[in-house]
């Protein structure tokens, strides 16, 4: 069997299943991985050889140690609990990857090729690192001519999306595998931030934070 222990987020999450249905697959294994909101492959049965009593090996890290696929002979409990995070592993199988990450059609409204997308991520728990401050969200959209605005977020609550909210009248939509709803986005027009800092012009008594 390959096992596979999910960490982080969306994004991670969904590396972590590609590897390890490939394994499962290759090895002939069944494949124990908790579906994911929002891509209905991911409920697929993958279904092979077992060996819950057998020596369980684990693969942590972005590039664990794969040799044991030269070994067919061996039997293990393969157990993931890394991010795996290497295109080589995914490039010879990217036309399964599109079939296994196909989406749910489920969309309120399209975005027209006037409009602009905004991608705002925080991180966890508002605790600020590395990123990018207001100013350059409001530098970005003065830039370009656009109709209306729209954010992909993890935290549509957190005051630094509040501001352009109620500033530009954005439209706030979590991203796909939160909400269960997607949004596709306007060519071209896409302004992606990641982890900003304590924005400029916060309300006072909020908590500041890939």
């Amino acid at each position: 069997m390959v096992e596979v222990i999910y960490d982080g987020n969306l994004g991670n999450n969904l590396f972590q299943y590609c590897f390890g249905r490939i394994l499962a697959e290759k090895l002939g294994y069944r494949l124990s991985a908790k579906p994911i909101a929002g891509f209905p492959r991911t409920h697929d049965l993958v279904d092979g050889v077992a060996y819950p009593l057998e020596e369980t090996l684990t693969l942590r890290g972005q590039k664990p140690n794969l040799e044991f696929l030269n070994h067919t002979t061996l039997r293990y409990h393969v157990l993931l609990t890394g991010y795996f995070q290497r295109y080589e592993y995914y490039a010879p199988h990217v036309e399964r990857i599109r079939e296994w990450l196909a989406t749910e059609d489920r969309i309120e409204f399209e975005p027209s090729a006037n409009d602009v997308l905004l991608g705002i991520r925080r991180g966890n728990d508002y605790i600020p690192r590395h990123g990018l401050p207001i100013s350059y969200y409001e530098a970005a959209l003065a830039a370009v001519d656009h109709d209306r605005v729209f954010i992909c977020t993890n935290e549509p609550d957190d005051p630094f999306v509040c501001h352009f909210k109620k500033k530009y009248g954005a439209v706030v939509r979590l991203p796909l595998g939160r909400a269960g709803d997607r949004l596709s986005p306007p060519r071209k027009r896409v302004l992606v931030g990641k982890r900003p800092e304590q924005p400029e012009h916060q309300p006072r008594n909020t908590r500041a934070r890939d």
